[in-house]
Order: C-alpha cells, then structure tokens, then sequence
C-alpha cells in the first residue's frame, strides 16, 4: 500500500496524556493515538460521520491552555471499544501547533535518549 502521509505521525508518550474534547463541553471526545501536522489519530466511543467536521478542545499536559482546533474526519475503523478515527486539521493556529509539535519531538528525542542508553 503506498504511504499517501506528507508529515511525520508522533505517537503519543505514556507520560502525557492527549485528549480530545467537543468544543465547550465537558464530554470526552476520545484518547489522541497520534499527531502530525497535518492530522491526529484518536479512539473513541462516539460514532462520528465520515467527512463530518468536528470542532475540539485539545487538552495535553505540559501546555497551559486547551488548544482548540477543528478538524474533518477521514476514515474510521470499528474496535473493541467503539472506532479509532483519522482527521484532517481544518483549522488549528500556527502557534499551537507549534507548540503541540514541541511537545511531541521532545517526547520524541528523549525516548530516542533512552533506546539509546538501552542498548
């Protein structure tokens, strides 16, 4: 299958927790799997429509603020707990992320840093 992904796809770190929340609302959207610049991966229980925009409050421990962003969702795959879904950004600020792309290459760099002095 040919890799169509223009960006680099970071997993989230057991050490910080990524969630996706519907905008101005307490309900949990689901657990973010993973980010690029272009899009997350997330799991989730509620059923959402394909090409369906959605509209969240990204909340991820080491920023201060909940990020919100809008994104269209691309596919859907059911699992055991409900489906794990593909997004596109539609709109998120250059600044968050940013900020949010940090984060994840230094997760990134110190996971490197402990493979490293493992073997």
């Amino acid at each position: 299958m040919e890799e169509r992904r223009r960006h680099q796809r970071y997993g989230s770190s057991r050490d910080r927790n990524f969630v996706a929340q519907y905008e101005n609302n307490n309900k949990v959207l689901g657990q973010i799997k993973d980010f690029s610049r272009s899009g997350i991966s997330f799991d989730s229980k509620e059923e959402l429509a394909r090409d369906a925009e959605v509209k969240l409050d990204l909340r991820i421990n080491g920023l201060q603020q909940k990020v919100p962003a809008s994104v269209e969702i691309l596919w859907a795959k059911p699992n055991p707990e409900g489906f794990t879904y593909g997004a596109q950004f539609t709109n998120i600020s250059p600044e968050n992320r940013s900020d949010i792309m940090d984060l994840l290459y230094q997760d990134w760099r110190n996971n490197l840093d402990s493979e490293t002095l493992l073997s």
